[in-house]
């Protein structure tokens, strides 16, 4: 099950500076237009763990992304074969630019 994490407005942290990021608690930091991001905090220790799963869930949104635009232009049903042939029109497109 999901918590709710607490909000702060970026406006208020800008005018707190640090003591608005005091605390050991994750909260969301949001904008006008709505959330901007997360701010998490961290210690030496943990930070190469914390760095390596950030981008990890980078990378799994950007994939997620990725597979929703395929599906709106119909690229998931796309043959191997296809595929294919479209890298290979690419390489020798990029090959062809790098000799003239």
């Amino acid at each position: 099950m999901l918590t709710v994490m607490r909000t702060k407005a970026l406006r208020d942290i800008q005018m707190a500076g640090t003591k608005a990021v005091r605390g050991r608690e994750p909260f969301v930091i949001e904008t006008r237009n709505g959330p901007f991001g997360i701010f998490i905090p961290v210690d030496e220790a943990s930070l190469p763990l914390l760095q390596e799963e950030v981008e990890r869930m980078v990378a799994r949104a950007s994939l997620r992304r990725t597979w929703t635009l395929a599906r709106k232009l119909g690229l998931d049903k796309m043959s191997d074969r296809d595929i294919a042939a479209e890298v290979r029109a690419v390489r020798s497109s990029r090959r062809h630019k790098r000799v003239a």
